[in-house]
């Protein structure tokens, strides 16, 4: 693995293609969020925090959004990296470890012209100069993190192949399997610039991963993590204007109660175990999935997260709500089984419904 690309400060933003942009506009803006930054009759750049998402519609038949989107569902086709020095500087660096990395054209639409680097896996860094600032917030303060799925047997070269490239280093690794499915996943990036990507691979034909790369025609990205300084109140909020989660069952709470009670040699209940920074009664009306790093105290790493249902209309791309507390720095690895078998469910009940049964 190569050292980090000097120059590359953060992600800089989230690059859509979609249809229909007064829509989504008016579902970024009074649902999740976000201000308007810049915009133009195709183009629509939002702000909240840090977060900055790109939103791109079709400007005529033909043109490049409108042939991406004949070809895969609407999502996320650039993460975009906010370069601190020369660019031409970073391109050399790129260049010199064997990256493709091209001259974007000026388009009117999204800015001047610019540099991008491609992968080999549906995805594109645009190279944007300067860092972009951080603005007010209403529900979310930053990007967590990032989630790409690849083909089967793609997850090593893809991990590699970032190490290679960008120097981003191996941050995580787990698998989850069930009766049904499983899946191979990989957290990759530079953790000093606040850059982690997690890879996912499928294990079999029937995986959820293997569902998300059928329905796109490919790898691609399938969530990312927004951070909530309060999950709570965000998901109140979220719900209230009509946005969808998925459902988590309440055995997950259950379950998640005794082993806490086990663990940590507590009597029945947990509601004062957090003290003030959670309240058990709001995870489970909330449908949050709770991570702790043990053993307890009144610092205990809490990692909070829940996930919605596909924001299009294709069960691809959707987003997770993240909360951090008291310095977790995971990814909800005691959730992920959980989170798995739960998506398997919405999946076995959308292959039913596909047949009419």
């Amino acid at each position: 693995m190569n050292q980090s690309i000097s120059g590359i400060q953060a992600i800089h933003h989230l690059h859509f293609y979609l249809r229909d942009l007064p829509y989504w506009q008016e579902q970024f803006c009074q649902v999740w969020g976000f201000q308007i930054e810049r915009q133009a009759p195709h183009t629509l750049d939002l702000c909240q925090g840090s977060l900055r998402l790109r939103l791109s519609q079709p400007a005529h038949g033909g043109d490049e959004v409108d042939r991406y989107l004949q070809q895969h569902p609407p999502g996320v086709v650039d993460v975009a990296l906010a370069v601190g020095q020369e660019v031409v500087d970073v391109v050399a660096q790129l260049q010199g470890r064997g990256a493709e990395v091209e001259r974007m054209p000026i388009q009117p639409e999204a800015g001047s012209a610019h540099w991008c680097l491609r992968t080999p896996y549906g995805l594109r860094h645009s190279l944007i100069p300067g860092s972009a600032p951080a603005s007010p917030y209403r529900l979310f303060s930053h990007l967590d993190h990032v989630v790409l799925n690849v083909e089967q047997g793609s997850l090593q070269a893809a991990a590699e192949w970032y190490g290679q490239v960008l120097g981003w280093r191996c941050l995580y690794r787990y698998s989850i399997s069930t009766d049904y499915s499983g899946l191979e996943s990989v957290v990759i990036g530079d953790p000093s610039l606040g850059i982690h990507l997690a890879i996912n691979e499928p294990t079999s034909p029937s995986s959820q991963i293997q569902e998300f790369l059928d329905v796109h025609h490919g790898p691609g990205i399938q969530h990312v993590a927004l951070h909530s300084p309060d999950i709570v109140a965000s998901l109140r909020q979220l719900r209230r204007a009509g946005v969808t989660f998925l459902q988590v069952p309440p055995s997950y709470y259950a379950n998640l109660e005794n082993q806490l009670s086990t663990k940590l040699g507590l009597e029945k209940g947990v509601g004062s175990l957090f003290r003030a920074r959670i309240c058990w009664q709001d995870l489970v009306e909330q449908e949050i999935l709770l991570d702790v790093t043990l053993p307890s105290s009144e610092q205990t790493p809490l990692l909070l997260q829940t996930f919605t249902q596909p924001l299009f209309h294709q069960p691809t791309f959707f987003f997770e709500i993240i909360q951090r507390l008291g310095g977790a720095t995971g990814f909800g690895e005691g959730n992920f089984q959980a989170l798995f078998e739960a998506l398997e469910r919405q999946q076995r009940q959308r292959t039913l419904a596909r047949w009419g049964r």
